[in-house]
Order: structure tokens, then C-alpha cells, then sequence
């Protein structure tokens, strides 16, 4: 008889490798600070998790979050000795426009010895820091003595900033020798760009963004400055990622002095790009995007200047790029909405579609037909957002099912336009949208038979066909229920149930159904249903005061995995600092 040997059981997981799996499914700042109360081993595990931070998230900003506030308030030297853990360095006021911006955990930024625990952790240094706004009554002599930090991969400061860093480039130039990618943040008048040119010269990037959005942008960097810092911006021949992000960025991207045909004949400066992001689209942008081969997440804004053509031209110029996965555009005027399908059938990895159709000046009909047929072109489709002011029109749950059958990844579907109409029997027959987290529509109506239509049957049909959907698809206002005119007992077959379920009952009692269930009666005034349309949203656990709220979050955050996929670096507007709940993601 042959011999077994028994078989070795797996070791089992330590406890130290238990609370780091632990540790890493939290996801609430709360919850993070009760798990470094429960032992040593949980303390160190939450705090390093609570100090690394994070460049995108909001959540997890570094060292400006209300649990790291308290931290500093109960022990500042702990606190500094922790300042190894971080990661991602964010040093930030509560808001911009706080001029005590030391308050709370800056209140004693002003001793140099704190300020340099914080930027000059012990061990393990950041490898991004970033300092969006300037700070009134600091000591800017350390400041320039840390900025130039060398481990620093992603440095995004504000512009008055350069200005300190500049001048100690020349003697330090290898502690930028890490730096990939720069951020920078106008908000406020710049006098000149010299120091951020030398700052250019100084360094090799693979990531440049420079940002002065509304309402910062009446006071910014004259012409000839920018087209000064445009010629340094295209010294950098590594560049991936470019980003201009300006109110006035027509002069940013008039691009090199020449003759249009010398400038289509002329090679890219930037042979690697992959994402480019411009707030203005100019006639050099529409000549260079044909040469970008790898170009794969596209943003343009309003094309200046207008032209009766310029759709068409826009149009022309994306199409040779074929590997785009997302692309971002807003039109004044398009002629022919079959552009738009050519855009789709030409790239078809894309994976975001957002486009703006709403200040026109020649104003297309926007079809369904239109709208399914750019949706067979995009199997890849994860996110779709439409802004248009045109005809409404009305999908219902067949189209639902159809969007989900051609777009079967699809996240997230924005179309605030069109009017969702569901009958409560279509519901029950659909595939769940599995994938679908966020969905928002002009209205939403759903209609059925009075007597199937129940709260719970309601709700229990919602989540099967919703399992992840986080918010209301509009606003508590525009989403009604109303029943169907019945003047005949309503019979349901179901495969396994048998007979019908509702022909056996009396016919007095149809007559008094018949009466209150006139076309478009809303449910809400049956005396069953008073509180329904209220506690629908809270049943499911959407708040109806951040429905809008959750959709930029959840549309930020998607963009954002999309940058890091494709980059590495995330695009951080600095409306983040501003308005940080929009730009956080969701526990």
C-alpha cells in the first residue's frame, strides 16, 4: 500500500502581516485613528498609513487632515518623528483664503526647529511635495533651503515660489536630478517668469502643468513672459504630460514665430506625449496634434478664435490620433454630428468620452439614434458625459439594457438631457448594470401597475438592477412615480409560480384601484405613499444634498486612476485645495 505523506499546512499569517491586511481596507480617517489606540502593532501600522499620504486624494492629504490636526495638538514631537512615514507631502491652509493659515496644526510653524521635523522628516524622505499657495508670515529662508529636496519626484508649488528656489539652483543642481514632474500654481499677478524659466533649464521632466484658473486669471503673465516660457517648455523633449491650464492660454500656445506650412513640416518637440491637456485650442494645437503617435488622453477647450469651420477642423486634427483612451472637447459650433461618430470609429480604445455641446452657436439635433449608434462604436466605454441644450428625448429600460449590452464596462453615464422613463415590469426583466456607479439624467419616471408596484418590491428591484450605484440619478424633484391608468385586473406570470397571481381578485375593489390610478398619478399623494419619493433615496442610502457632489467625485477619481495609469503623475487642478470634498474620493 502506498504511503500519504500528510500534507504541510500553509504557514499562517502573522499577526503583524494580519493587521497590515487589515489596515490597508480602511479607508476611514476615524477608523484609523481608533486602530492606533488598540496596541503597538496597530499603532505603528495606522500611523504609517495615516502619514503617507496621498498627490490625488483628498481624503488622505498629508499633513492637512483633521485627524493629523489632532495628532499634532496632542503631541508635536511625536507628530514631527512621524513625518517619516509620509509619503506624499502637502503643505496647504484649511482653505486659500485664510490668512492665518498656521492656525491649528501651523500654529507653531513659525518655530524653525517644528517647521524642519515637518519638511525635513527623520529616515524616509517625500517624494511629493506640494505647496499650492503661499503662506503669509513664514520663514521663506527655510523654505528656499528645503525646496530643492532630492528625493522629490512630483514637486507642484506655487509660482511665488520659483523665486526662492531659483537662486539656489545654480549651486545645487543635483538635488533636482530626481524631479519628473512639475506642477505649478498661479494665483495671484506674476511680474515675470525668469525664475521659473531657470527652473526649467534645470531640470528634465516627463510631467509639466502649469495652472491659473478662474478667478485667478485676470492677473497673469504678460505675452512676451509666456512666449518666453513656452520655448523653455519645449526644451523638454521627454515631456509626457502637458498641461495649461489658463484662462487666457491663447498666447500660451501660439507656439513658435513661422509660417503654418514651416510649422506642419516641423518634427514634434515632444515625440513621447501622452497627455495633453489645454484650456484653448489655437491653429498651432490643430497642426501639432497630427504629429502626436501616442498621444492617449486629449483635453481641449473652446477653440479661439472662432471660425465657421473650426468642428470640422478639430475633428480632422484628432482623428490621426488613433490610441487616445480618453478625450475631453467643447465645441462652439459642429455642423454635422457624424464627426463625432468618425471620432469613435477612428480610436477605438477609448475609454471616457466628455463632451460639451451647450454654448452653441449652430446647435445640432442630438438623436437616440445618434446617441446608440456612438455607443456601438465605443465597446471599451467606461465613462460618458454629454452636456448638451437641444431636444429632449426619453430612453427606457430596453435602451438601458442595450447601453449596458454595448458598453458593458461602462462606470459611469452622464447625460443630463434626456429623461430615463422605467416601467416597473422592464425593471424586473433587465440585466443588473453591474459596473455602473453613477448615472444622471433630467428626469426620472417610473410608472407601473398600482398593485405590483410596492416600497419594497420597489427598492428590492432598484438594488438588483443598481448593485453599485452611489447616488441619486437626479434631483429629488425631477424623480417621480406614477401608475399606469389600469381599468382591468393585472396578471403577472412568472416561470415556477403557477397561475396568475392577481386575476382572483374582486371587481369592486379594481373599480375603487381605477379610480386613483389615473394616467401620471403620482404615488406620492396615496396615502401608502406619502413619504416614498423622501425616503426612497434614503433607503438606499443616497443623500439628495451631495447627489451632484458625488458625481464630480466619482468622475474626478476615475480621471485621475486614468492619469496614473498612463503618466504616473496626476493632473491636480488647484481648485483641489480649494474645494477639497469635491476632489476626494469615497469610502
Amino acid at each position: 500500500m502506498a504511503y500519504n505523506p500528510p500534507r504541510r499546512r500553509q504557514d499562517l499569517p502573522s499577526m503583524p502581516e494580519i493587521v497590515q491586511n487589515i489596515i490597508k481596507n480602511v479607508d476611514n480617517l476615524p477608523d484609523l485613528l481608533n486602530c492606533a489606540r488598540v496596541s503597538r502593532i496597530w499603532h505603528v501600522e495606522a500611523l504609517r498609513r495615516l502619514y503617507e499620504g496621498s498627490i490625488h486624494d483628498m481624503r488622505f492629504r498629508t499633513p492637512d487632515t483633521s485627524s493629523l490636526n489632532f495628532l499634532l495638538e496632542e503631541s508635536r514631537e511625536c507628530f514631527a518623528q512621524n513625518m517619516s512615514f509620509v509619503k506624499h507631502l502637502l503643505v496647504c491652509p484649511i482653505t486659500s483664503g485664510d490668512d492665518s493659515s498656521s492656525s491649528r496644526h501651523y500654529q507653531a510653524a513659525g518655530y524653525r526647529r517644528l517647521l524642519e521635523l515637518l519638511l525635513q522628516p527623520r529616515g524616509r524622505r517625500p517624494t511629493s511635495l506640494v505647496i499650492p499657495f503661499e503662506f503669509m508670515g513664514q520663514d521663506l529662508q527655510l523654505l528656499a533651503d528645503l525646496l530643492p529636496a532630492p528625493t522629490v519626484e512630483f514637486l507642484a508649488i506655487n509660482h511665488g515660489y520659483c523665486q526662492l528656489v531659483a537662486p539656489r539652483i545654480a549651486s545645487a543642481q543635483d538635488k533636482l536630478s530626481n524631479l519628473k514632474a512639475l506642477t505649478i500654481y498661479s494665483s495671484k499677478f506674476i511680474a515675470n517668469v525668469d525664475s521659473l524659466c531657470r527652473l526649467l533649464d534645470r531640470c528634465s521632466l516627463k510631467f509639466f502643468h502649469y495652472s491659473a484658473p478662474a478667478p485667478f486669471a485676470a492677473n497673469n503673465v504678460a505675452i512676451p513672459d509666456a512666449t518666453r516660457l513656452f520655448e523653455h517648455i519645449r526644451r523638454h523633449g521627454n515631456l509626457e504630460a502637458l498641461v495649461l491650464n489658463t484662462a487666457r492660454s491663447s498666447w500660451v500656445t501660439q507656439g513658435p514665430a513661422g509660417s503654418a506650412s514651416e510649422a506642419a513640416n516641423q518634427q514634434t518637440p515632444w515625440p513621447r506625449l501622452k497627455l495633453l491637456h489645454l484650456s484653448s485650442c489655437t491653429e498651432y494645437w490643430l497642426r501639432e496634434l497630427r504629429k502626436f503617435n501616442n498621444l492617449t488622453s486629449l483635453h481641449l477647450g473652446l477653440p479661439a478664435p472662432y471660425t465657421p469651420d473650426i468642428g470640422k477642423r478639430i475633428g480632422d486634427a484628432i482623428i490621426p490620433c488613433r490610441h487616445l483612451q480618453e478625450i475631453n472637447f467643447e465645441l462652439w459650433a459642429l455642423e454635422d454630428l457624424n464627426l463625432i461618430l468618425e471620432l469613435a470609429r477612428a480610436c477605438p480604445l477609448l475609454r471616457g468620452v466628455t463632451i460639451r455641446l451647450d454654448n452653441f452657436i449652430v446647435i445640432p439635433q442630438l438623436t437616440k439614434p445618434f446617441l446608440f449608434d456612438l455607443l456601438r462604436e465605443l465597446p471599451r466605454l467606461e465613462l460618458l458625459d454629454i452636456l448638451y441644450q437641444g431636444l429632449n428625448f426619453c430612453i427606457n429600460g430596453s435602451d438601458l439594457a442595450n447601453i449596458s449590452l454595448y458598453c458593458p464596462r461602462l462606470q459611469v453615464l452622464l447625460l443630463p438631457w434626456v429623461t430615463l422613463f422605467l416601467c416597473y415590469l422592464d425593471i424586473t426583466r433587465c440585466y443588473p448594470q453591474e459596473r455602473l456607479e453613477i448615472m444622471e439624467f433630467s428626469r426620472v419616471l417610473l410608472r407601473g401597475c398600482w398593485r405590483l408596484m410596492t416600497p419594497n418590491r420597489i427598492l428590492i428591484e432598484w438594488r438588483r438592477l443598481f448593485p453599485r450605484l452611489r447616488a441619486m440619478p437626479c434631483d429629488m424633484a425631477s424623480f417621480s412615480f406614477g401608475a399606469d391608468c389600469v381599468s382591468f385586473p393585472c396578471t403577472v406570470r412568472r416561470s415556477g409560480t403557477g397561475a396568475s397571481t392577481e386575476n382572483e381578485s374582486d371587481n369592486g375593489a379594481d373599480e375603487d384601484m381605477t379610480d386613483n390610478t389615473q394616467v401620471g398619478f403620482p404615488l406620492g399623494y396615496s396615502p401608502d405613499w406619502e413619504s416614498f419619493p423622501r425616503d426612497f433615496g434614503a433607503a438606499l442610502g443616497y443623500e439628495e444634498e451631495v447627489t451632484f457632489e458625488m458625481h464630480d467625485r466619482i468622475r474626478h477619481m476615475w480621471r485621475t486612476n486614468i492619469e496614473l495609469e498612463l503618466v504616473g503623475w496626476p493632473v491636480v487642478p488647484l481648485e483641489s485645495f480649494i474645494d477639497p470634498n469635491r476632489q476626494s474620493s469615497i469610502p
